[in-house]
């Protein structure tokens, strides 16, 4: 997955999610991962998300003449 930001590709380099019932923040390592945070409200797997209440906690970055470029956060 990527996201267009700035008129560069930057790639997801890490699938996470915060829980906004019980803040865990759970995060998915590859595919089949399946991960669920304590309350049970919302889960993670490589990137897609079964639940409403959470915060994007993804991380993107881009590689531009051999530098890694990070993608601010989200407001």
């Amino acid at each position: 997955m990527f996201r267009i930001y700035g008129g560069m590709k930057y790639y997801k380099v890490r699938h996470a999610i915060l829980c906004k019932r019980c803040n865990d923040t759970i995060e998915s390592k590859g595919e089949h991962d399946f991960k669920t945070c304590s309350c049970g409200s919302v889960s993670i797997d490589d990137g897609r998300v079964i639940g409403t209440c959470f915060e994007d906690r993804s991380v993107f970055c881009a590689f531009v003449a051999g530098k890694r470029i990070w993608l601010p956060p989200r407001p």
